[in-house]
């Protein structure tokens, strides 16, 4: 149980840098910077798509393991889907889909880390009825 989560979190915490780190390494390029800002981008795109498979593994796990809700599968399932269209977007040259995307991708999975290391309260059995709930419920 306890593994699930720490590895759900390490795998959103890696996720949500690489997709935090993509405005800036394209901005360098368009700033005047050399081809290899780009290909940086480009690089770090492809990381997003395969930890996003790593992070509906991870979530599928905390799900099944630590009775996470289903919830959070089915998000990471909408992620990897929205990353590989966004790749394909960025690819293509649609900047008109590929920048919005690339936008609310970061902040859900933003919120999404941010949900992960909530502060939860130990498990007894039984959570009170004014305990908000948490990813190990």
């Amino acid at each position: 149980m306890r593994f699930a989560t720490v590895f759900f979190r390490i795998a959103v915490s890696t996720h949500v840098v690489l997709l935090l780190a993509q405005p800036m390494l394209i901005g360098l390029f368009l700033s005047g910077g050399d081809q290899s800002k780009l290909h940086a981008h480009e690089i770090v795109g492809s990381s997003v798509g395969a930890t996003g498979l790593f992070l509906l593994i991870a979530a599928v796990l905390a799900w099944r393991s630590a009775e996470w809700p289903a919830r959070v599968v089915l998000l990471c399932l909408l992620l990897l889907v929205a990353e590989v269209v966004q790749l394909t977007m960025g690819y293509d040259r649609h900047l008109g889909i590929h920048v919005p995307l690339g936008v609310l991708l970061a902040i859900t999975v933003s919120f999404l880390h941010a949900w992960a290391y909530r502060a939860h309260p130990i498990r007894l059995g039984a959570r009170s009825s004014t305990s908000a709930p948490s990813p190990d419920d």
